[in-house]
């Protein structure tokens, strides 16, 4: 059984307006000292809601002027310390009046970049004005283009809106649709002036909360930034049963749970500083980890928690196998696999010796016929001996075109010649019947000859007519 412990860091609450500001803050001071290799591309997408509606006074300006000046804003700071995230802008509901009654009314107005300031934004979305309906579930469908299909992208919507959906569409199905094609879009859904039975119908689409003033919005907007600037890392040490360094390269995938989707591949180094084994990953993913020893092995229990560090050690029990093979000029492949696995996971080439893990496996003797060693079982730091059988070699010289079966002495086949007027076989020692007859001739003229292969010894046969 392999055993995993796991330890985590504690992420920052974000209860604390306060706090939350201090935070934010604190990022922008360490972000040059991060790690910038990020090994995925993450983007946060505001959709903004530019319907007629948002013309309509909140307090000392209306929804519109506030959203566009408190967005430039922030997103000027967020751009200026957290350089790994890309930032766009689509706004739905602004290109049509209302009475025209379009619902594919939306547009994407500020292409991803991370070069967003106050003066770009602030400036394009002035030269809109809100003016007709308000097409969530279309706009939510047309984002899947804006971000692409890069299935290693961290993609995150920020919606902010102040009505419903009124174009009979669905935000619910198109969200849920879009998870199911590994779309993995988190959105936080921004109300303004919501009623709160109304605001019921959004939490289906992601996160709602309701900002009921200007000031709660921009708190609520950099909370929001401050919390996906938050990364999720990860830290795998593999060891052996005396929790020393496994003093070998191990390779790793990171595989997407559901639909098996390879995300990462990566090898870990016992000598690597741990700063440089930091893995930031997607948070959006459930992961499965697969270690790629020989043969290789999915970790029990892998769990990963959105913004935290999280660190595993996972055992790795090793042994050799080495193989007792008097043919050293002879390429010689052994298949393994474990008990339970149908599929052969390894072949050594010539290689003598092997490190693994896990017990009770398999290994296939690749010649003719394959021998097949069942129930090999190790325990850490033994060593296994794989004793190979003797063999000797067929020499099968044809004169035409025959059609050539080798059977062994139970008459189950074992090889077919099929091109070549000269075939060299190597075999275990034994008898064989050679089954052959000229491709053109009729069945009955079908001959049989048995062969006998000695160690270490050639068998030359010649088939004629």
């Amino acid at each position: 059984m392999i055993l995993l412990r796991k330890k985590k860091e504690a992420i920052f609450s974000f209860s604390n307006p306060k706090i939350c500001l201090l935070f934010f803050l604190c990022l922008s001071m360490k972000a040059s000292a991060q790690d910038e290799s990020q090994i995925f591309n993450k983007r946060v997408l505001f959709i903004l809601d530019g319907s007629g509606s948002m013309n309509e006074r909140w307090q000392a300006e209306t929804k519109w002027d506030m959203a566009v000046s408190t967005l430039s804003s922030l997103i000027d700071s967020f751009e200026k310390v957290n350089r790994d995230f890309e930032i766009g802008i689509r706004v739905l509901g602004h290109q049509y009046a209302k009475n025209q009654q379009r619902c594919d009314d939306t547009k994407l107005e500020i292409e991803f970049s991370k070069e967003l300031t106050f003066e770009k934004v602030n400036n394009l979305l002035k030269k809109l004005s809100p003016k007709g309906y308000t097409p969530l579930a279309y706009t939510i469908g047309e984002s899947e283009k804006d971000f692409g299909g890069d299935i290693k992208t961290q993609n995150i919507i920020i919606l902010i809106t102040d009505g419903l959906e009124n174009c009979n569409g669905n935000p619910c199905e198109v969200a849920s649709r879009l998870r199911e094609k590994n779309i993995f879009i988190n959105p936080y859904i921004i109300g303004l002036g919501i009623d709160s039975l109304d605001s019921k119908n959004l939490e289906c689409i992601g996160k709602y909360i309701d900002a009921k003033n200007k000031e709660v919005f921009r708190q609520v907007v950099q909370t929001i930034l401050t919390e996906v600037a938050v990364k999720t890392s990860l830290t795998i040490n593999f060891v052996k049963s005396d929790s020393s360094l496994y003093p070998y390269y191990v390779p790793f995938s990171l595989l997407e749970s559901r639909g098996k989707l390879d995300l990462h591949n990566l090898i870990f180094t016992s000598n690597t500083r741990r700063s440089k084994d930091t893995i930031f990953i997607n948070p959006q993913y459930a992961y499965q980890l697969l270690v790629h020893t020989n043969p290789p092995f999915y970790v029990p229990n892998f769990t990963i928690t959105k913004g935290r560090h999280q660190h595993y050690t996972v055992p790795v029990i090793t042994g050799e196998i080495k193989y007792n093979n008097p043919f050293k000029n002879k390429r010689n492949q052994y298949l393994l696999r474990p008990a339970e696995w149908l599929n052969n996971q390894w072949h050594t080439g010539i290689l003598s010796n092997m490190r693994w893990v896990d017990s009770h496996m398999i290994i296939d003797y690749n010649m003719h016929p394959i021998v097949r060693y069942s129930r090999v079982n190790l325990t850490e730091g033994s060593t296994y001996e794989l004793q190979t059988g003797p063999r000797g070699t067929l020499a099968v010289k044809r004169e035409n075109n025959e059609h050539i079966t080798l059977f062994n002495n139970n008459w189950e086949k074992v090889f077919t010649f099929n091109n070549g007027l000269v075939s060299t076989l190597d075999l275990a020692i034994g008898d064989y019947y050679l089954l052959y007859k000229n491709k053109a001739a009729h069945s009955e003229n079908t001959k049989y000859k048995p062969i006998k292969i000695i160690e270490n010894q050639t068998t030359n046969i010649l088939i004629e007519h």
